[in-house]
């Protein structure tokens, strides 16, 4: 409520400003100059200014709400992991694995996406379906991809996916 109170006073000591007379004071050199100061001679008449030419403001849109598309959006009808399958068994032998991610429609253009292993992201957004994770633990994990737009939004996700990973023990021999 101050912030604006204090606007409106220096909007009205400035008013005075605005309308201030412009001088046209051409020097012995013949130099020009404009000021707002009358010229020491009275011989200077205040110059008449034309009218300010105005535009008035374009009208923007409402803001969108964080879960409206624009109309240029799609939204994703199916966002599914192919692999790994649920429940997959990762061998010993095996040190990567190809997340392959299927969408419908297709990756839009500006759209990135983001794979999660156990919640943390593998490498950046990438406008890419297919992923390859390399040097797996032993265990349990689970996979994630999520869409996101070109503001880095996301805008759709797949379900999880569980997947094992079996290493040899270094205890046996």
């Amino acid at each position: 409520m101050k912030l604006s109170m204090l606007a409106a006073l220096l909007l009205a000591l400035a008013a005075p400003l605005a309308i201030a007379q412009v001088y046209k004071v051409v020097g012995p050199d013949g130099k020009v100059t404009y000021t707002d100061k009358p010229p020491a001679s009275s011989t200077h008449a205040p110059l008449t200014l034309p009218p300010i030419n105005t535009q008035p403001g374009i009208p923007l849109p409402p803001p969108q709400t964080s879960d409206e598309l624009s109309p240029d959006e799609t939204r994703y009808r199916r966002v599914a992991i192919l692999q790994p399958v649920p429940g997959l068994t990762v061998p010993p032998g095996q040190l990567d694995l190809v997340v392959q991610l299927d969408l419908e429609p297709g990756l839009q253009p500006g759209h990135l996406v983001s794979i999660l292993l156990n919640d943390i992201p593998v490498g950046r957004p990438a406008a890419t379906t297919t992923v390859r994770i390399d040097n797996l633990v032993r265990g349990t994990h689970q996979i994630e991809a999520i869409v996101l737009d070109h503001r880095n939004r996301p805008i759709a996700a797949s379900a999880p996916v569980e997947f094992f990973v079996q290493r040899t023990s270094r205890r046996l021999p």
